[in-house]
């Protein structure tokens, strides 16, 4: 193998990563709630007019907390966090939307998983859309939320977990689990990769050990998860990776999948997003 100061730098990071993952899986460190003996409080701000310079924007949000009962997150939480709950209701709305298209049917008691959810700043709008959407009177939902790397200490010095127990509000129907997700055959009828890692230098730059960048492994345990009839949710950064992630599932032969662009109002990000989903028969 040659070398060269890519390569070495790499080999220094992937060095470095697995040094610093290991120490937070064995210690995991909460400086802030060994200290304040607390958890994370989430900073509620007055919603009043913060769409306002976007016309017809207020009215959609009006009827999303109608329709989707998110009056209390609207209430709690702060205007970023809001807005950005906003644009993932949309996102996996219209991934349902998708999904009815290749004959989705979500059951009257649904079981989910979300795989990477990182601090899961969004579990209320995932729980508001997998309750909710098509279901009037709502549907029973039990979501176990997966992280790989759940003791990564933000700049509060809380933890990622620490964050999410805060934005799950204490929701029964939501499990946060600091584990790396494995198969579990047939256990979920809606399984969502949002953002996964699909390249290592991807997966480096969030300080992960190269050893535990498998999205072929985790794409194929995903599938496996999935009851007969269950949805796969993947959303992508870009187009490149989006391309790379159908790569994949045609390399496991998954069934044809629905894919498009998705843009939302609520939020901006500098890397488009791409929604793609695929439906176990």
């Amino acid at each position: 193998m040659r070398w060269s100061p890519g390569y070495n730098g790499a080999m220094g990071s992937d060095w470095r990563n697995q040094v610093d993952y290991g120490l937070r899986q064995r210690l995991r460190l909460s400086p802030a709630r060994w200290l304040l003996r607390r958890g994370v409080r989430l900073r509620a701000e007055d919603k009043q007019g913060q769409f306002d310079d976007r016309p017809g924007l207020a009215d959609r949000v009006d009827a999303l907390c109608r329709d989707f009962h998110l009056d209390d997150l609207r209430r709690r939480t702060s205007r970023a966090n809001f807005a950005e709950n906003l644009y993932y209701l949309e996102l996996l709305a219209r991934a349902t939307e998708l999904g009815r298209g290749l004959g989705w049917q979500p059951p009257g008691q649904l079981a989910a998983a979300d795989i990477g959810v990182s601090h899961w700043f969004y579990a209320q709008s995932l729980l508001a859309c997998l309750r909710w959407w098509g279901c009037a009177r709502g549907r029973v939902v039990t979501i176990d939320g997966y992280e790989a790397d759940p003791w990564r200490l933000h700049a509060d010095l809380f933890t990622r977990a620490d964050h999410a127990a805060a934005h799950m509000a204490e929701a029964a129907a939501l499990h946060y689990r600091p584990e790396s997700f494995a198969a579990a055959p047939g256990r979920y009828h809606w399984v969502s990769m949002l953002f996964p890692f699909v390249f290592v230098a991807d997966h480096r730059r969030w300080g992960l050990p190269a050893p535990l960048h498998q999205p072929r492994e985790l794409l194929a345990a995903a599938w496996e998860s999935l009851a007969p009839g269950g949805l796969l949710v993947i959303a992508n950064q870009g187009d490149a990776e989006q391309t790379a992630q159908l790569a994949l599932m045609a390399e496991l032969g998954l069934p044809a999948p629905l894919s498009e662009p998705f843009d939302s109002a609520f939020y901006q990000y500098k890397v488009p997003r791409r929604l793609t989903v695929a439906c176990r028969s």
